[in-house]
């Protein structure tokens, strides 16, 4: 209760001074990361986002790379294996052509993970690993958007195209449509790619040869421990959350040009679900937000509602015979803007209610368990000593408060 009130109390709109944040684990508290001063945080920062901008820029060439090999007929001008390979293989020449692009990206976006956690270890100070988590899904998920869902109306140059959208806005929706229909089938075989991920990831090939390893120089129990955990970069909770946020709006954004993604994205999450409960029961148990990152899902989620809308509306402009079906089909930007505005503003789902704290603090049994070895704020109130949370609070901050 006490800790409750404390947290509503503190505000850090109140400008006092004082804030109160909820506590991370203790194990999970970087120390070094809080002695970092204001000043030199800020700086670090103002690094990290410039590492971060080259990283953005610097993927680019990497799918472009991966849009030229994905196609053998453009492959086989320059290198004559692939010529032979179209002739007198053709049924490998097919699978190449289907699966090669999903499989090099899914590859590529892999690595993105690592080198964005290299970035927000070195130049981003968190309070806890499990924040550095959370900021991986944030700024995953944006890689994700543009370098898998966008990169087909995108092209081959964001700046170009990034500079044609700002020169002239209401193109965007035309742009989404003479591209993104062209590109079915290519999300059609990134669907079953992830499927092969998540069935990959259930192995758990990682932990079972650095258990043999280790098991040759200890104990089963030792040599357990020694294997754990995965990789909390690629594997991870923010990493595996920005993925399936991802997915799901891909599905999402194409269930009406290819009903089909709906099938397979039905049994991609049967069998995420399958692969995830088996791993929630394997794997070392981690700290989490307390629903941080599920929140975040449907806050991507919902954004890549609007994309759906986008290109919707730019289809039907261009096959319809008149601008109404795109009218209406744009009038839905009005409920989705709304239904995100109410999901964020509206749904409590940080803290409870003063009144709900109340009441269950009054239903809870009245023993307390001892404070002994307890670190007690000297302004705070001793034992056996009653007086109200709120003159508790306010004596804090008139000590504080040294302006």
């Amino acid at each position: 209760r006490e800790a409750a009130l404390a947290y509503r109390l503190l505000s850090a709109d109140d400008n006092d001074h004082i804030r109160a944040d909820l506590p991370p684990d203790p194990q999970e508290v970087l120390w070094q990361d809080l002695a970092v001063s204001p000043e030199r945080q800020s700086l670090l920062e103002l690094c990290g986002y410039f590492l971060i901008f080259l990283t953005f820029w610097g993927f680019m060439p990497v799918v472009v790379f991966i849009q030229s090999i994905a196609n053998l007929s453009t492959l086989e001008k320059d290198v004559p294996f692939f010529k032979y390979l179209i002739e007198q293989l053709p049924v490998v020449a097919t699978l190449w052509n289907g699966l090669m692009a999903s499989f090099a990206l899914t590859v590529a976006i892999s690595l993105l993970p690592s080198l964005l956690m290299l970035i927000f270890g070195n130049f981003f100070p968190c309070k806890a690993e499990v924040n550095r988590q959370h900021k991986l899904q944030v700024w995953y998920n944006y890689f994700l958007m543009v370098y898998i869902l966008l990169v087909t109306a995108v092209g081959s140059s964001v700046f170009t195209t990034g500079k044609h959208l700002m020169e002239r806005p209401f193109d965007a929706p035309g742009l989404l449509a003479s591209n993104m229909p062209k590109s079915t089938h290519f999300y059609l075989n990134f669907i079953p790619m992830q499927m092969a991920a998540y069935s990959t990831s259930g192995l758990r090939m990682a932990q079972v040869c650095k258990y043999i390893f280790f098991r040759c120089y200890y104990d089963s129990e030792t040599a357990k421990d020694k294997s754990e955990p995965e990789d909390q970069e690629f594997t991870g909770i923010g990493s595996r959350s920005a993925r399936a946020a991802l997915q799901l709006s891909t599905v999402l954004t194409f269930c009406t040009l290819s009903p089909l993604i709906s099938i397979l994205g039905f049994f991609m999450f049967a069998v995420s679900r399958l692969i995830h409960g088996f791993l929630f029961e394997v794997e070392n148990r981690k700290a989490d937000l307390g629903g941080v990152f599920w929140v975040s899902d449907l806050e991507e989620i919902q954004r890549g509602l609007f994309l759906f809308v986008l290109l919707m509306t730019g289809v039907l402009a261009e096959r319809a015979g008149n601008f109404v079906p795109s009218a209406i089909a744009a009038t839905s930007w009005v409920f989705v803007y709304w239904s995100f505005v109410t999901f964020r503003r509206r749904h409590q789902w940080e803290h409870l209610q003063v009144e709900e704290v109340l009441q269950e603090s009054a239903e809870m049994p009245k023993s307390r368990p001892s404070m002994a070895d307890r670190y007690i704020q000297p302004e705070l109130p001793e034992q056996g000593k009653s007086p109200s949370l709120i003159e508790a609070v306010t004596t804090m901050r008139s000590k504080l408060n040294i302006f």
